[in-house]
């Protein structure tokens, strides 16, 4: 009997390589910058006068893109990672939005929290009470996708020797090949992902619930400072979306690896993987540079207006007003 010749991975199709491309760190990170130049270029920056709370937001935010681009560049060059499963790599979005969260509830909770004159009852206020839908929506929709990207994953996923669900078995039938096993998006990144996404939900929810309980000063404040209140419930929730986009991204990309196993070759001869899960991965793998565009852009307009925008043509419309009447 001949030996069977060496298995060979055949590579990924123009399309999908195309738009894996925009899944790269660089790659994403110049689109969102194009994208956030046209968003400024239509808008205008509302002004925060010095609020703490929003530049919590602001310096968070640019925290966390700091921590991304040096867990990226710079912690192999620290850290022999050759052997170890690098799950913070997905996680460290969430993580980093929740520690800014809480550092933003710690704030809210230092607030006074008796009115300085008594005001009469209003309707009970609760979490959702200063969160616009949209603003509400998006990380509730991020959160879902990623949680079943984690849940589907991981169930599709396979252990290692050491009992570590990271890759994905890709049978070869009809030969005497062994099964394919590229690194996958197993349990092993998972779990770790799923604990943030759950702890960064939890803090958010506190702190949002905290901010709208507290009462008002006094009646001739209460319309600043329900503002105020909306524009943090704005900037918990765009940080929030943005780091779920952005693990969101990361698992996608990991996931899409498995693409290079659809079709496969024993020498000149083209083999079938039998089932789809590698193609089905390179689809979901090719769209990962959407959500990472999509986080990027979120975060990068919390650094830049965190306490929100307005159309250009709405801030021009009163001073042309005012040059007509004069």
């Amino acid at each position: 009997m001949l030996p069977t010749p060496p298995l060979a991975i055949a590579a990924p199709s123009p399309v999908v390589e195309l738009l894996g491309i925009t899944a790269e760190p660089a790659v994403a990170a110049v689109l969102a910058a194009l994208v956030i130049i046209g968003v400024l270029i239509a808008t205008r920056p509302l002004p925060t006068r010095g609020r703490a709370d929003l530049s919590i937001l602001r310096i968070g935010a640019l925290a966390v893109f700091i921590a991304i681009t040096l867990e990226a560049g710079v912690a192999h060059l620290v850290v022999d990672l050759a052997t170890m499963i690098e799950w913070w790599q997905y996680a460290l979005p969430l993580m980093g939005a929740a520690l800014v969260v809480a550092a933003l509830l710690v704030f809210v909770r230092s607030l006074p929290a008796t009115p300085e004159v008594p005001t009469a009852p209003t309707a009970r206020r609760d979490f959702a009470t200063f969160a616009t839908a949209p603003n509400t929506w998006l990380p509730v929709l991020a959160g879902a996708v990623l949680l079943i990207t984690i849940v589907v994953a991981g169930l599709a996923s396979s252990a290692n020797e050491q009992g570590q669900f990271v890759h994905l078995d890709v049978p070869v039938p009809n030969t005497d090949v062994d099964p394919m096993r590229p690194t996958f998006f197993g349990w092993a990144y998972g779990l770790p992902v799923l604990a943030s996404l759950v702890i960064l939900a939890v803090v958010v929810v506190w702190m949002l619930q905290l901010d709208a309980a507290r009462p008002f000063r006094k009646p001739e404040t209460a319309e600043v400072e329900r503002n105020e209140r909306t524009q943090r419930a704005r900037g918990v929730l765009l940080l929030a979306s943005g780091a779920a986009l952005l693990a969101l991204g990361e698992a996608w990309r990991l996931i899409g690896h498995t693409a290079a196993m659809a079709n496969p070759t024993i020498g000149d001869v083209p083999v079938s993987t039998g089932w789809g899960a590698p193609e089905i991965a390179g689809m979901i793998g090719s769209l990962a540079g959407i959500p990472t565009i999509a986080g990027c852009v979120l975060l990068g307009l919390l650094v830049l207006a965190p306490a929100g925008v307005i159309r250009r043509r709405a801030v021009l419309a009163p001073a042309a007003a005012a040059v007509t009447e004069a």
